[in-house]
């Protein structure tokens, strides 16, 4: 599990922003959509830690990161 998806799981806001922050200075788009979608050894991603936890905001910042680098039509594909 990376940095990204494992501050999801402990549902950290904090964290994903800074792993966020960090990852957008060195990552090309398509690097960022691998760590959008990284998923940990059950399958599961940030966007399913973020959606079970009891916090709305780790979802929201989640979803903040997508809106940034996702066209529409990306978007609709992983979802």
């Amino acid at each position: 599990m990376n940095a990204w998806t494992q501050a999801a799981c402990r549902d950290s806001s904090k964290t994903l922003q800074k792993v966020w922050q960090c990852a957008k200075e060195i990552l090309s788009n398509e690097e960022l959509n691998k760590l959008l979608l990284s998923t940990d050894a059950h399958g599961m991603t940030a966007w399913h830690f973020a959606a079970n936890s009891d916090n709305s905001e780790t979802l929201q910042n989640v979803w903040e990161c997508a809106e940034e680098i996702l066209t529409i039509d990306e978007f609709y594909k992983l979802v």
